[in-house]
């Protein structure tokens, strides 16, 4: 059975740091200098046979580059005051809609109401008889606790 070489902690630190440069930083800085500097020096160090200056290639450049920043700038102001407008008939009809979305809510409302009374009146009425029975019972039984005291000369 072979063992494995223990690596130490600064090793792998540093074969990190070298992985981090080798897939990162590297490829980064090659693209910098492949999309940047040499198309830039290009354009620099050309030598014009049609006796156009650099700075209008740049002036020309520029353009094409801040036409489509225009458009996408123009496009979103449409957008946005599209949606204001929007906002603003929507805002305006929220009264009508509260108003039918209260009315519901009320319908609903008084619905459960009168169902829950109905569906309970059956055991008031019930507890009621019950409650007349009690009451008459007891008063029943304090009549007869009466008269019978009264006949021994106990006052209640």
């Amino acid at each position: 059975m072979e063992r494995q070489p223990v690596r130490s902690f600064r090793t792998s630190i540093q074969q990190h740091r070298k992985q981090v440069f080798i897939q990162i930083y590297f490829p980064l800085a090659l693209a910098l200098l492949l999309f940047l500097i040499l198309p830039t020096a290009a354009l620099i160090f050309t030598p014009n046979p049609l006796g156009v200056g650099s700075g209008q290639w740049a002036a020309i450049a520029l353009i094409m580059l801040i036409s489509p920043l225009f458009i996408l700038i123009l496009l979103s102001l449409v957008i946005s005051v599209a949606l204001a407008v929007l906002l603003y008939r929507l805002t305006a009809n929220f009264p009508i809609w509260t108003e039918r979305l209260l009315a519901g809510v009320e319908r609903v409302r008084n619905g459960v109401i009168n169902w829950s009374d109905r569906s309970v009146q059956p055991v008031f009425a019930v507890h009621s008889l019950l409650a007349a029975w009690r009451r008459a019972k007891d008063l029943f039984w304090q009549l007869i606790l009466a008269v019978r005291n009264s006949t021994r000369g106990v006052k209640a």
